[in-house]
């Protein structure tokens, strides 16, 4: 058989496409066997970290444990069970935004509770301190039905004041879990 007729012969074609496709299905197989691969040394390297992290919390956790008091919230506790304010300020979804912001558990919503009764007062009277007692109104050139609008403006802030800081709280965790979510695919 001449050269050029052996390169062109049908069978000879199939035979070395044949054994092209038997070399690269072996390869194919075989090549992560012949190298470390470099994502299960960064799988390693993480899983490592992960278990480095866990005990550093527990040991966090568990020094704190002395530290805390049961009744740490008790004045909150007191006043919100006082004064029935989940029934009086009851917001639906409640648990499941203070959930997104990081805040879990009952004294969570305790301290939410409170903070939605107490600071209305506290803007409210802040205003008033400040703009009639301390006398920075008439500085400021306000006349009476100014001070009762800034006055009640305060009582406003404070009471969606909790809320604004829960959705602030919630939008700066999503960020910081969209700027950790590539090394949690790692």
């Amino acid at each position: 058989m001449a050269w050029d007729k052996w390169i062109t012969d049908p069978i000879t074609i199939a035979t070395l496409l044949g054994a092209g496709a038997a070399f690269a299905t072996i390869y194919t197989l075989a090549q992560p066997l012949m190298n470390d691969s470099q994502i299960s040394t960064r799988f390693k390297a993480v899983v490592k970290r992960r278990e480095a992290l866990r005990k550093k919390s527990r040991t966090e956790i568990e020094s704190r444990a002395g530290l805390a008091r049961p009744d740490a919230n008790k004045f909150m506790t007191d006043i919100v069970a006082k004064l029935n304010l989940q029934k009086l300020l009851e917001s639906e979804g409640l648990e499941e935004k203070l959930h997104r912001a990081g805040l879990r558990g009952p004294a969570a919503v305790t301290t939410y509770y409170f903070y939605r009764f107490a600071l209305p007062i506290g803007f409210g009277l802040a205003a008033f301190l400040y703009l009639s007692v301390l006398g920075f109104g008439e500085k400021l050139g306000i006349n009476g039905n100014q001070l009762l609008i800034a006055i009640v403006g305060a009582i406003v802030v404070g009471f969606y004041a909790p809320s604004i800081y829960i959705s602030n709280r919630t939008g700066k965790r999503k960020e910081a879990i969209m700027r950790a979510f590539p090394d949690s695919l790692d």
